[in-house]
């Protein structure tokens, strides 16, 4: 292993580093025995020489990085899963802040030569606390976030005892504020007649240059940024976001008739800032992950579409086009869809003005219908068109990708306009006759639209010279809210949310990075990784870590970490080095040791990974939204038992 200590002050980092190091990535060592249960948060220290971890059996972890010290395990006061964790800088180690199911927070204060530290126990939340966040450099404040849809603020120079007495974890989210007055943010929504609800929030994070900013992920498609300086503390202290970021197609949410979300929604699981400050990476709970920037300029319209490359016709290589689309083909005849796709995508890169290819992929799209295959192939039949106005095919599948959008008025309209420019058109005149009937029952049924089952959101994937890369590359789009009119039109997933908050102002989204499977877990976490942090990474349900190319969005690595599923993943604030838990009770060091390069992509092991890992999140997406809730109430139930019989 690579160890930070001495090396760290003799040698320039950057020497240290190199590309071909996320190839090699191995297990160095598995830190075993010293938990009893699933780990579920881990940190290092600012100088990465420690590691801490919190775990379901309510211990807390001090792991030592470059000694041979055994791990200095203590009981951390929780009654149940501790979720997050984190040192206080500039404070020794000696100070670690900790956020559990039981609804506390705590702060440990290790106390020189005593086995037990001294504990604080904060009771303010009402409900399970997801996340604690630290600022850079700042040894006085520390901040909690809980699914009570509050952001709590402490200031350790000053004593803060709970208004509300409680013991046992008593309180109801309805009484979020808890009677304590260290509310910095409290994210409320709209509900049933004037009764008032509070989103959950999930993750936080503070920006490592612009300490201001705060990034709050909550149990919606909506990731807000907020400045603190704009923010006061109080008892039920609402604020509007400065910015707020949402991929489009999470950008618009669907309902049924009684005005129901069908399913369950799509949720950030974990959202964090680059090292510059300047770059947001949220992981979304059965979706993908997304990369924002966060001082990039908006624009007024939603594109999925890539630009087309202006390369000489000279240097195209046009025989080798015909040779990937031959396979293509021939994959796409076996229903290989993904290979085919890869195939496609590969052809188009030595070819990128050729119509033929973009319509072929487009109906390879349509057939995968993974989530969000249906937009791309919209956006494949339409570059076509804009290549070759009179590619018949390029018509018909403009149609068929409308259709599977569940977009019948404009299909509808659009294949009418076809029947005008192709009259003698196969199919088309039954086409429309089903299109008229879908719109026509759509009409009378104003409120049903899609459902998340109907390939409105994921991407495809496709080949590169470098991995398993993305489809269309930056140019994507999200939804920036901006200003909020006020606190009571903030959605839920409890009542429909208001459309109208997501047609405001979109700007672009700068990759998307799929792979991994995230429905399993929410608090699965993404990071950065690298000198120059041109890697991002993240742990998945298929208990596997997926490390992404950050420019390209090319899957570069994908390895086995954890028996059943990797929720933490933390990579050294120096070194080459990534630390992970998941389900199992240890926590693992992966560093670059391997002698020969891993290399993985284009091979039909990650083709089916990859298919395994996007079917998954299909149909556990299927799980009807009230099935949810009866699930969350039981489990609160026996938590709120088992807290009583701890008492």
């Amino acid at each position: 292993m690579l160890h930070s200590g001495r090396a760290s002050e003799v040698f320039n980092p950057h020497t240290r580093w190199h590309k071909s190091f996320v190839h090699r990535l191995v297990l160095d060592r598995a830190i075993e025995n010293i938990h009893r249960g699933c780990v579920n948060c881990l940190s290092w220290n600012e100088t990465g020489t420690r590691l801490v971890s919190g775990s379901d059996d309510t211990k807390i972890a001090i792991i030592p990085y470059d000694s041979p010290s055994a791990p200095f395990v203590f009981q951390s006061g929780h009654a149940a899963n501790i979720f997050g964790i984190k040192f206080l800088p500039e404070s020794g180690d000696s100070v670690i802040v900790s956020g559990a199911w039981d609804q506390q927070v705590c702060l440990h204060r290790l106390q020189q030569g005593s086995s037990e530290p001294h504990i604080s126990n904060y009771h303010c939340h009402a409900a399970r606390v997801k996340e604690v966040a630290v600022e850079a450099g700042n040894p006085c404040l520390f901040w909690s976030a809980g699914e009570d849809g509050t952001v709590r603020q402490f200031d350790i120079r000053q004593p803060h005892i709970c208004r509300n007495g409680r013991r046992n974890g008593s309180l109801t989210p309805s009484d979020s504020s808890g009677g304590c007055s260290n509310v910095l943010l409290s994210v409320k929504q709209h509900s049933c007649g004037s009764r008032m609800r509070h989103k959950a929030i999930k993750s936080i994070t503070i920006n490592p240059v612009f300490t201001n900013y705060m990034a709050v992920a909550a149990s919606d498609a909506v990731v807000r940024i907020y400045d603190r300086r704009m923010m006061s503390i109080g008892s039920d202290s609402s604020a509007e976001p400065l910015k707020s970021f949402a991929p489009p197609h999470l950008s618009k949410h669907y309902f049924t008739a009684d005005g129901q979300l069908p399913f369950a929604p799509v949720s950030s699981t974990h959202v964090i800032f680059n090292g510059s400050g300047r770059e947001v990476l949220v992981n979304y709970s059965g979706e993908h992950m997304y990369l924002f920037g966060l001082f990039d300029t908006s624009v007024d319209n939603i594109s999925y579409r890539a630009p087309i490359p202006n390369i000489p016709i000279q240097q195209r290589a046009r025989s080798t086009a015909d040779a990937l689309k031959e396979r293509a083909n021939s994959a796409f005849s076996v229903k290989q869809y993904s290979l085919a796709v890869s195939l496609y995508d590969e052809a188009i890169r030595y070819c990128p003005d050729n119509a033929v290819l973009y319509s072929n992929r487009s109906t390879a799209l349509i057939r995968r219908n993974w989530f969000g295959d249906a937009q791309l192939a919209l956006d494949d039949a339409e570059t076509a068109l804009q290549l070759d106005p009179n590619y018949e095919k390029a018509y018909y599948r403009k149609i068929l990708a409308l259709k599977q959008l569940h977009r019948y008025s404009e299909a509808l309209n659009f294949a009418q306009h076809t029947l005008t420019v192709f009259p003698n058109m196969d199919r088309l005149g039954e086409l429309c006759r089903l299109l008229q009937d879908m719109v026509t029952s759509q009409t009378q049924r104003p409120n049903r639209s899609d459902s998340r089952s109907n390939g409105q959101h994921a991407t495809p994937l496709t080949m590169t010279t470098e991995g398993i890369a993305l489809w269309p590359f930056p140019g994507m789009a999200f939804m920036e809210l901006g200003s909020l009119s006020s606190p009571d039109e903030q959605t839920s997933v409890d009542s429909p949310p208001d459309p109208q908050l997501y047609q405001h102002i979109v700007t672009n989204v700068r990759q998307r990075f799929v792979g991994h499977c995230n429905v399993g877990t929410d608090i699965k976490e993404c990071a950065f990784f690298g000198f120059k942090e041109e890697f991002v990474l993240c742990g998945s349900d298929d208990g596997r870590i997926f490390v992404w190319d950050k420019k390209s969005g090319a899957l570069l690595r994908h390895f086995a970490a954890d028996e059943d599923v990797v929720n933490s993943i933390q990579p050294h604030p120096i070194d080459p080095v990534i630390a992970s838990s998941g389900i199992e009770d240890a926590v693992k060091l992966w560093s670059p040791a391997a002698e020969e390069p891993l290399d993985q992509h284009n091979t039909q092991e990650t083709f089916a990974i990859l298919d395994d890992n996007q079917q998954r999140m299909k149909s556990d997406m299927q799980i009807p939204l009230s099935a949810v809730r009866i699930l969350e109430e039981s489990l609160a139930l026996v938590h709120r038992g088992a807290l009583h019989s701890r008492a």
